[in-house]
Order: structure tokens, then C-alpha cells, then sequence
């Protein structure tokens, strides 16, 4: 079985952003690939069984709460990075 992946490789931290396409729809989703504290890495796996969801429910959950209360300050400045990411 084979996808499309695009890898960019963040210098910053050292983490990698795969773009695969949902087979099922052709929509690009994002892989991000990232190393955690050992705690951490535990903390996301027993609040998942906690909560039953997968760690990428649960992020997504945890990122769209982050997003939903950030300020319109915040708001405006990642709308104007996401901009000048696209152009980059």
C-alpha cells in the first residue's frame, strides 16, 4: 500500500511533519512526529484509557479547547504567521 508524503524536517525541535493523503477522502492530513518526557508520554496514555479516546483524539481535543480560548490578540497573530508560512 502506498501514500503521498511530504517530510519537512523542523530544525527547531527536531521533530518531522508528514503530510499523508486520507485515502479515503484525498484530503492532506498532518503527521507530526515529536519526542515527549517519559511522564508525559505515560500521562497521555492512561488519560487516553481514561477518557477512551486515542492519543490523537485526544490532542486534537486538547488543541481545539487551546484554540477556542485564545485571545483575539493570539488569534490574529496566528492568522498573520499562517499567512506568512504560506508565502515562505
Amino acid at each position: 500500500m502506498s501514500r503521498e508524503v511530504e517530510m519537512n524536517k523542523d530544525k527547531k525541535n527536531d521533530s518531522y511533519i508528514e503530510e499523508p493523503k486520507n485515502q479515503s477522502t484525498g484530503t492532506p492530513e498532518k503527521r507530526l512526529s515529536i519526542t515527549l518526557t517519559s511522564d508525559n508520554a505515560e500521562y497521555i496514555k492512561v488519560a487516553t484509557l481514561i477518557s477512551g479516546e486515542s492519543i490523537k483524539e485526544y490532542i486534537n481535543r486538547l488543541i481545539a479547547a487551546d484554540r477556542a480560548n485564545a485571545s483575539s490578540d493570539t488569534k490574529s497573530a496566528m492568522e498573520t504567521l499562517k499567512g506568512l508560512l504560506k508565502r515562505g
